[in-house]
């Protein structure tokens, strides 16, 4: 399957402002955590239907407020190459993957300790994006986000089957 050209406008100028009223809905009342899959299912459906990484380019909101709010207090060191390596990428992948899991093991089918979960995870990850972004580029997250490593390797399979 070749890869779709991608029909629609970049919304990265403003989409960040999805991230701050995700944290302040989900700060206000945990059950909007849940929402937070919207987030990490959007990209790799994006991948599925043939658009690669569109999502990292185009809509991503953390990407969006790393890029408009944390280059102002960016220090901008350079990335270590260890954070750009398939081994730390496949090793955080595996990580939220295991975390997500575990969400739901946990606390299935009570849907409100899900939408908590999905909560600090996704608060783990901004701060951690947040720390990379003001030490390192402010989209330096954006390198090694395993969301964006996923859909990047759904293509793949894709271009092997010609």
């Amino acid at each position: 399957m070749k890869r779709k050209t991608v029909a629609f406008k970049s919304i990265q100028d403003w989409s960040f402002i999805f991230l701050i009223l995700f944290f302040i809905l989900s700060f206000i009342d945990r059950r909007f955590g849940i929402l937070g899959l919207v987030c990490l299912s959007t990209p790799l459906v994006l991948s599925l239907l043939g658009y690669g990484r569109v999502h990292c380019s185009h809509i991503c909101p953390r990407g969006s407020f790393f890029g408009k709010i944390v280059k102002y207090i960016s220090i901008g060191h350079k990335l270590p190459p260890y954070f750009r390596s398939q081994e730390f990428k496949i090793s955080l992948l595996i990580f939220m993957i295991i975390c997500m899991t575990g969400n739901v093991i946990r606390f299935f089918p009570d849907w409100i300790a899900m939408s908590n979960g999905m909560f600090q995870i996704m608060t783990g990850s901004l701060i951690i994006g947040i720390v990379f972004g003001i030490i390192f580029s402010p989209r330096s997250w954006c390198t090694f986000c395993p969301i964006g490593y996923a859909s990047g390797l759904i293509k793949y399979p894709k271009q092997m089957k010609k």
